[in-house]
């Protein structure tokens, strides 16, 4: 690949790919960062880029990756745009955010797109060793598409293309899977130490029922597989644990009710209705 490409933000996405891309040998030339330590840190482990602060920005050309946080993409892409329009590509890792963020790159016939890995990135090490099993989510106009397809499948990585309009329902799927799950597990773990179990106990617990959940994932009918009151439509024992809940918390309360109403809803349904019920 002779494009080279450069990174905005020494951010967790951004490391993650920087390091794994100039270990296959693509050429990295810029890491840049508001804060320039952060930046010549990373580039310790990306040898040959040049890493600092945003004079650099002047200075890019070729493929530029953004890693920032959401609210700050289209301003980083604005300061770059405003000195220095030599780059051909532009692209972002955000879930939520598409490449309109991007718009003045695109009108003038430039690459752009975003990127987003389906995988926690709270820890890039532990990210990096997983990333060949990682689902690869990409939209953008049709240079930046060509771009990053090619791309991403010269490193061997899962490439599935959405529309921008799909962006933020994606991401939203993204939010249950990867966030909302684990604040389950986080408030049952509680609840069973809250109930007198010893912690490692409670842990034990919720990591077994964790796995028989991520096995039936890959080939079952969550729902169909569901057991416990609220499939059961066990009215009364929902009641008993609502309030029960309330004690503790009237927003668990609440929580619970709701998720077991969601699931009465879901029993019967194979695909979530686009109108709400009545």
């Amino acid at each position: 690949m002779s494009e080279e490409i450069s990174f905005v933000g020494a951010g967790r996405s951004g490391s993650m790919f920087a390091i794994f891309f100039k270990g296959l040998g693509y050429p990295v030339k810029f890491i840049i960062d508001c804060i320039p330590e952060k930046a010549v840190e990373l580039s310790k482990r990306v040898p040959g880029a040049i890493a600092g602060g945003m004079e650099l920005l002047k200075e890019l050309s070729g493929a530029v990756f953004i890693s920032v946080n959401d609210d700050a993409i289209r301003d980083v892409f604005l300061r770059i745009w405003e000195q220095n329009t030599s780059p051909e590509y532009f692209f972002h890792f955000s879930g939520a955010h598409s490449s309109a963020l991007f718009e003045e790159a695109a009108k003038a016939g430039k690459g752009v797109g975003s990127l987003h890995p389906n995988i926690s990135i709270s820890d890039p090490e532990k990210a990096l060793r997983r990333i060949r099993n990682v689902d690869c989510i990409i939209e953008g106009n049709e240079k930046g598409l060509r771009f990053l397809t090619n791309f991403l499948h010269k490193a061997s990585l899962s490439v599935s293309i959405i529309g921008k309009k799909d962006k933020v329902l994606y991401h939203t799927a993204a939010v249950f899977s990867a966030n909302f799950t684990q604040v389950l597990f986080e408030i049952s773990r509680r609840l069973y130490v809250e109930a007198g179990l010893p912690d490692e106990t409670a842990r034990r617990i919720v990591s077994n029922y964790a796995s028989v959940i991520l096995e039936r994932i890959k080939s079952e009918d969550l729902i169909g597989t569901l057991t416990g009151p609220a499939i059961r439509n066990d009215v009364e024992t929902i009641k008993k644990e609502t309030e029960e809940l309330k004690k503790l918390s009237q927003d668990l309360s609440e929580l619970y009710e709701l998720l077991s109403k969601t699931i009465i809803s879901f029993k019967g349904r194979g695909n979530l209705e686009h109108k709400a019920d009545n």
